[in-house]
């Protein structure tokens, strides 16, 4: 993933989360689902950013 693309992901995930309360988690999860699942961003950066913004996956046993 390019530098700018991978900014633009996590500023979107911030924003997401910041503005969205209770469903930014889902939606911020859902945004780098779907950027690893289309094959943009490899597991590193994937399981960088579930960390980075504590993201858990829905129905996870803690």
């Amino acid at each position: 993933m390019s530098k700018k693309a991978a900014e633009g992901l996590r500023e979107y995930c911030r924003k997401t989360i910041e503005d969205s309360k209770n469903h930014g988690l889902n939606w911020a999860y859902g945004g780098v689902c779907y950027a690893f699942y289309a094959d943009l961003i490899t597991r590193e950066e994937f399981k960088t950013l579930l960390e980075e913004f504590e993201l858990i996956p829905p129905g996870a046993v803690l």
